[in-house]
């Protein structure tokens, strides 16, 4: 890993500057405080920038706040809008957990209707939703301040109603190839979509994916026992981070640790969820997902049941810890 160097597109701070102006806010310091009216935003921002020498992320505050790109140097990690052509199913989104609050499709407000941005730095961007059933959503992204290959996503969801139970879920769509894996015992893996081929090994859940090899449409649920999910295509490594939850902290029909596989378009969805909590009105969670992108070294078997790879991805969790 290398020192960071941060940069935030002129053309986003532009564009934030004249958002700013145009919605009443003040701004302290470096962040605007919500207007005297605190209202809601209008004006679409198409895409702000954020990164360092290796890691550039995309965000799109007016399509649900989305990571909508994720490159190290010059590779795409995300399946991208131009890949999804008509569908909305692309890039890095925020979800409530469980499901079964809303069902389907996901709430707008959230997933895919327009963010305000709410503070602006070198190093980061914060972004707020709508309120949406009884909730709104904040995310804060932030370039690591030693790395540059290191992505914090901190996310907080506000509540303006009582919640018996209530997580928080990021979804994030990349192609459908190369290998998926995580910690997790087998009991605890539940197919609650279809059908979905995968290998247990010991500890670990593999998924040996080929792009010219369409599968049917599924869905795997785990509970992690580490708390990461890995994802390397080629010599890359793209690894989520995120607090372990134990069994009974799970929200209901849920995993912390979630893959899906669209049967119509090339991308699967790799998918971690916090512990779920009953929440008062005006209650707020907080969750933090760290990602990570890294060459896997050359001396490194890219393959199911790796115990070199394994031990290596693990060696990078240890250190984000």
């Amino acid at each position: 890993m290398q020192n960071v160097s941060r940069t935030i597109s002129a053309r986003s701070i532009l564009v934030w500057a004249v958002a700013v102006l145009f919605s009443g806010a003040t701004i302290i310091n470096g962040q605007p405080l919500a207007s005297p009216q605190n209202s809601f935003l209008p004006l679409s921002i198409e895409s702000m920038e954020l990164g360092g020498e290796r890691l550039a992320v995309t965000i799109d505050p007016s399509v649900g706040g989305r990571i909508s790109s994720l490159r190290y140097k010059d590779r795409q990690l995300l399946f991208s809008k131009q890949d999804a052509k008509n569908s909305n199913n692309w890039g890095s989104t925020f979800w409530l957990s469980p499901q079964q609050l809303w069902g389907w499709p996901p709430i707008e407000q959230h997933d895919s209707g327009p963010y305000q941005v709410s503070e602006m730095h070198e190093d980061s961007v914060a972004l707020v939703s709508d309120w949406g059933k009884g909730a709104r959503v904040k995310k804060r992204m932030s370039v690591d301040a030693e790395y540059d290959n290191v992505l914090q996503m901190d996310y907080t969801i506000d509540t303006k109603e009582s919640f018996e139970e209530l997580a928080g879920w990021e979804i994030t769509r990349v192609p459908r190839r190369g290998l998926v894996f995580y910690p997790a015992s087998e009991s605890s893996l539940d197919v609650v979509m279809g059908a979905v081929s995968y290998r247990h090994n010991t500890e670990v859940v593999w998924f040996d994916l080929k792009p010219d090899v369409k599968p049917p449409e599924g869905k795997i649920n785990a509970n992690g026992d580490e708390g990461w999910l890995a994802w390397v295509e080629d010599d890359l490594l793209y690894l989520k981070l995120y607090q372990p939850v134990a069994p009974e902290q799970l929200a209901s029909g849920e995993g912390d640790v979630e893959v899906y596989f669209s049967p119509r378009l090339d991308y699967i969805e790799l998918e971690v969820q916090s512990a779920a909590q009953a929440l008062k009105r005006g209650d707020q969670l907080s969750w933090r997902v760290t990602w990570l992108v890294e060459e896997v070294p050359n001396d490194i078997p890219v393959a199911v049941g790796s115990k070199p790879l394994l031990a290596w991805v693990r060696q990078q969790a240890q250190q984000l810890r």
